[in-house]
């Protein structure tokens, strides 16, 4: 999901700065009571040094990267292997890490049996969802950006917490997962295939599934701001028209809202409600509360998964003004969205997890910044290129002659630099040309002269 800076982008960056700044003020407040007070002129001016500290070790880091980066190995293969290691040992550990929430509850619950039934239940859901949400940053953003995302994610108390809560809040999560991944497989493989099905039947499966989400919790339909997004993205790249892009975002509504209309109809049917009398529960449930706005939820729940994650969200604030694409426009929407639908309250199930989720793939972003800028100044983007980014500079010669090979174009940009690529001349001799020889003869040979089959008659009996 890289795209070009656009005056839209910097509207983004400033709201989502402004986000991180009063939520890390409100950490700094917090922490100060422990050691010292700090009032409301202090508070901001600690913010302000934070983020001048944050942009400072940005580029510090990325300096650090540089210098070190000669020592890599351009390999996919150790890419690969490490990303895997990673996915594997942030899998362990968080299951290590839910078992222990479990049996430390089961200790002090009355209800024991029902609590580890359901905290096994939860447990599984929980993974399923955290997995998929991996697969899911690794197509929108790239492998090491789903890789920080995922491990702030599979530790955050919030996420944690939901444990022990309904089991239709990491359902719901789940599903809202589910839909990122499809929106993931959009962008990644299925925009590109021009003439085909693919992306129509990807983009009304994801508005199915967003339809169906919005029936239970209104932030269902926050998904229809990344949609948006994808299609503006492949406008700028000169992909797409205009009018082709919001027939997509149309079908992609139109099908949300055929799904919604369906389930809410069968509903009705079974359970003998009239369909109004569903929808004003739908509102009642969904629609904003008597106590007015409240304070934005941070990332982690606690005052040090705070911390950490806005100082994480603010390098991705400090690497923006040092890329000329970001990532970053569609997770900031939905992040806005997310959040104004948490302070009012509106909402049948919460929105805390999913702003856990949001926060942690702006916190993967921001720390893999340094490093995917680090590397790609170096290696040209070749060991750890988003996927998005492998499958932008193929053409599919599946037509006359092609047999389905995917060819990908090279470019003077894309090209390695001289520091990295240096061919080595070739010391043997070069093999001699041979002259290319004709047969050329003074007698022309008649076309009957030319067959040699015998044709024998089927009374001849010469080999008896």
């Amino acid at each position: 999901m890289k795209m070009k800076k656009t005056w839209f982008s910097y509207l983004l960056w400033l709201a989502y700065a402004g986000f991180t700044g009063v939520l890390l003020a409100s950490c700094l407040s917090a922490w100060s009571l422990n050691c010292w007070y700090l009032n409301k002129a202090q508070t901001a001016a600690a913010v302000c040094v934070v983020f001048a500290l944050v942009a400072g070790i940005w580029v510090g880091a990325r300096q650090m990267l540089l210098l070190s980066a000669g020592k890599l190995t351009v390999d996919t293969h150790l890419a690969d292997m490490w990303e895997c290691f990673s996915a594997l040992c942030i899998c362990g550990g968080a299951v290590l890490y839910r078992i222990f929430l479990i049996l430390t509850a089961y200790r002090i619950s009355p209800l024991k049996g029902g609590l580890l039934k359901g905290g096994l239940w939860h447990l599984l859901l929980q993974m399923a969802g955290l997995t998929v949400f991996y697969f899911a940053v690794r197509l929108l953003a790239g492998r090491i950006e789903a890789i920080g995302a995922t491990g702030l994610l599979a530790f955050s108390p919030i996420f944690g917490d939901s444990l022990f809560l309904s089991g239709s809040l990491c359902g719901y999560f789940l599903g809202y997962v589910l839909v990122l991944l499809l929106l993931g497989l959009y962008a990644g493989v299925y925009s590109r295939k021009e003439g085909r099905k693919g992306p129509y039947i990807v983009l009304a499966l994801s508005g199915v599934c967003s339809g169906i989400l919005g029936c239970f919790d209104l932030s269902g339909w926050t998904l229809l701001l990344l949609t948006g997004v994808l299609c503006i993205g492949e406008v700028l790249r000169k992909r797409l028209r205009v009018a082709e892009a919001l027939g997509r975002l149309a079908l992609f509504i139109g099908s949300g809202l055929l799904a919604m209309g369906i389930l809410v109809c069968c509903v009705a049917t079974v359970s003998g409600r009239t369909i109004t009398g569903l929808l004003a529960v739908w509102w009642e449930a969904n629609g904003l509360t008597a106590g007015g706005l409240g304070f934005p939820t941070g990332p982690g729940g606690t005052l040090t998964a705070d911390t950490l994650g806005c100082l994480l969200a603010a390098l991705g604030a400090a690497g923006f003004w040092f890329h000329a694409q970001q990532k970053q426009d569609g997770w900031i929407l939905l992040l806005i969205a997310l959040t104004l639908l948490d302070m009012a309250g509106m909402g049948a199930i919460g929105q805390k997890l999913l702003l856990s989720a949001v926060w942690s793939a702006l916190a993967g972003i921001g720390a893999a910044s340094v490093v995917t800028d680090a590397i790609e100044v170096k290696f040209a983007g070749i060991m750890f290129e988003p996927l998005e980014a492998a499958v932008s500079g193929r053409e599919d010669l599946s037509g006359e002659g092609g047999q389905g090979i995917m060819v990908e174009e090279i470019t003077e940009k894309d090209a390695l630099p001289d520091s990295v690529f240096r061919p080595i001349d070739n010391p043997l001799p070069l093999p001699k040309k041979r002259p290319k020889r004709k047969l050329d003869y003074g007698r022309e040979v008649e076309e009957w002269e030319m067959k040699f089959d015998c044709f024998v008659d089927e009374e001849d009996d010469f080999d008896i």
